[in-house]
């Protein structure tokens, strides 16, 4: 037997060993999901977590009321809503801090258990990366990987990370996103039609797109009930075609809210040929909801300004470069535009992020 003295060494050795082996701690515990999440919630989520990740640093972690709650109803809603703005909404994240207790808290109840090793990639891959368009690349790049087109709720084609700004100058909210995606031109032309933006991926935010019926003597037929545009006759999708849409617009606030309006629609250019182009702009406003103002009647507007459009590009190369841009401009009746205007722009920046997951609709979803 071995001396006494060198039974202490091994076994103090042995000690020693196991501190820097030892197995890392498991992630913290993430809550169970309700049974279900609503669209309303789900929406509000998606708010929070965008000013959160589009808002300047406060130079030192401070507490985000909501933000934790946020990511939750986002993670237990993506079955529903789409695996994929659960990954954006991290990406988003991450390219605002990997350090911020905060956010990187959101960002773990984002993960839950089945991307808890795609959130370790990028806090790895990110750290120390400056720039938050550069930091969003690459983390889209890890969430978004290309083996992920045959996955439940993600885009069905590969694409770089959309490269999408917003602004908000007084009463005006702006936004534009590019993006390339490995698609047909056909493909991009039929589900950005505005016809098809009421169906499949886009239902979330655009609960009823159709071609408006026109009046015999002007104007158009509405039922005053919901206010909304008799169906017209509708054209083929993906084609050159001028009439006008009725939408029923809900975007992504923290109050529920909708815009009832008719656009002018203008498709200048389809397949077959290199490029699609299609542009809209607001014609007639019927109804809004939203900002603690009661529903007003049926043919009182919220907006003054709602135009914008979509050009895809044929590359030859199997790739579409696409372009979307969109404006709103809040009406005078309001309760402070520029505010209004402020909080568009957060939802028009998630609006535009999600062109990949628009265009390349996982065929049966939702």
């Amino acid at each position: 037997m071995a001396p006494t003295w060198i039974r202490m060494v091994l076994a103090l050795s042995l000690f020693i060993g196991t501190i820097g082996c030892r197995p890392l701690a498991p992630p913290p515990p993430v809550a169970a999901c309700a049974a279900r999440v609503g669209e309303d919630d789900f929406r509000t989520a998606l708010f929070t977590v965008y000013q959160t990740a589009l808002a300047p640093s406060p130079g030192k972690p401070q507490p985000i009321p909501g933000l934790n709650e946020a990511a939750h109803t986002i993670r237990c809603g993506a079955p529903r809503f789409g695996e994929f703005w659960r990954r954006l909404a991290l990406a988003r994240l991450a390219a605002r801090s990997t350090s911020d207790r905060y956010i990187v808290s959101a960002s773990r109840e984002l993960s839950g258990h089945e991307l808890v090793d795609m959130l370790a990639n990028i806090e790895k891959r990110l750290g120390g990366m400056c720039g938050v368009e550069k930091r969003f690349a690459a983390a889209y790049e890890i969430v978004v990987p290309v083996g992920s087109t045959t996955q439940i709720g993600m885009p069905s084609c590969a694409s770089t990370p959309p490269v999408t700004t917003s602004d908000a100058q007084g009463w005006l909210a702006t936004a534009e996103s590019s993006v390339w995606l490995q698609t047909s031109l056909s493909q991009v032309a039929r589900n950005v039609d505005p016809q098809a933006w009421s169906t499949g991926c886009g239902h979330l935010v655009f609960h009823d797109t159709h071609i408006a019926k026109h009046a015999s003597g002007g104007g158009f037929t509405v039922d005053p009930t919901t206010c909304t545009a008799n169906a017209g006759t509708p054209h083929t999708l993906g084609t050159k075609w001028h009439d006008d849409l009725f939408e029923h617009f809900v975007p992504a606030t923290y109050v529920p809210s909708f815009f009832k309006n008719i656009l002018s629609i203008d498709v200048l250019q389809a397949p077959p040929g290199p490029a699609y182009k299609m542009t809209y702009s607001i014609n007639t406003g019927l109804q809004f909801q939203g900002w603690g103002v009661p529903t007003p009647p049926c043919g009182t507007s919220g907006v003054y300004i709602d135009q914008g459009g979509i050009t895809a590009i044929d590359a030859g190369n199997g790739w579409e470069y696409v372009v979307a841009t969109k404006q709103l401009a809040f009406s005078e009746h309001l309760p402070n535009p520029p505010l209004l205007a402020q909080e568009a722009a957060v939802g028009l920046h998630a609006l535009l992020d999600m062109m990949p997951f628009l265009v390349c609709c996982p065929a049966g979803f939702p």
